[in-house]
């Protein structure tokens, strides 16, 4: 039977996520591993960050790059396009970096 959700403003409890992970490894309890903690970013994450920026331009300027061709510009919509992904991303890094500078609740 599974078990209800545990209330998430409990910061001693586990998640549910956790929970059920933490149950369907099979070990007994004693040699079960510690749980990462939630709040740890990890590098995947900003090495995503990376991969996000290169393809948010890449597209951006692939569909600048068609826009062009179809209304007969000269590089007018790649290079509008690839200055608005160029912006979008920064402000999402910059984002992303003062939320990681951010102390910890506990």
């Amino acid at each position: 039977m599974l078990k209800q959700p545990i209330d998430p403003s409990d910061d001693k409890k586990k998640s549910y996520l956790d929970d059920l992970a933490n149950r369907s490894s099979g070990l007994p309890e004693h040699q079960k591993p510690p749980l990462p903690d939630s709040h740890e970013k990890s590098p995947w994450a900003y090495a995503g960050l990376g991969l996000q920026f290169a393809g948010s331009i890449g597209l951006f300027a692939f569909a600048g790059y068609k826009i062009d061709q179809w209304q007969g510009w000269n590089n007018v919509a790649i290079i509008t396009l690839t200055l608005i992904a160029l912006v979008g991303n920064m402000y999402l890094l910059i984002k992303e970096a003062l939320n990681a500078d951010k102390p910890k609740k506990k």
